[in-house]
């Protein structure tokens, strides 16, 4: 029997997938838990208009993270932290003062999307990479000044 996966089952296949599989399968297991569907005609149809408008909808996502990536590598941001008179820093620049810092500049980012392998506890301009959904990179320049404290 042919199916539509109707989400994403592992060794099988993602959603909007058909696939062939066993009677027994397909209606005990895939289509009783609500992970497919029978892949009739009128099914069929459906999950192609349903794949044109993500196709559309990715596409739409994916340029509007490209833009955010450009407009991205031309804001640069400067830290203050606070150094003792020896050198040793009071403190780091995490991913969330990044994120809290671009958000002040109109910029909406999840934590997870700064690639920052450990917080900054050293002066002068780091170079960071942001990578966001759909394979769309920046990199952004932070720079760290020193307080002495």
């Amino acid at each position: 029997m042919k199916v539509i996966l109707l989400k994403e089952v592992k060794g099988l296949g993602r959603a909007g997938d058909v696939k062939a599989v066993r009677d027994g399968y397909g209606q005990n297991f895939l289509i009783a838990r609500g992970l497919a569907r029978a892949a009739t005609a009128l099914v069929l149809r459906e999950a192609e208009s349903v794949k044109g408008q993500r196709a559309a909808h990715d596409a739409k996502e994916e340029e509007r993270f490209r833009r955010m990536a450009d407009a991205l590598q031309k804001t640069p941001l400067t830290f203050t932290m606070k150094v003792s008179e020896k050198g040793h820093a009071f403190g780091s620049v995490t991913a969330s003062d990044i994120q809290t810092a671009l958000a002040r500049e109109g910029f909406a980012l999840d934590r997870h999307w700064i690639a920052l392998p450990e917080p900054l506890k050293t002066t002068g301009a780091h170079t960071i990479d942001i990578a966001f959904p759909k394979h769309v990179t920046a990199s952004i320049t932070v720079t760290v000044n020193t307080l002495i404290e």
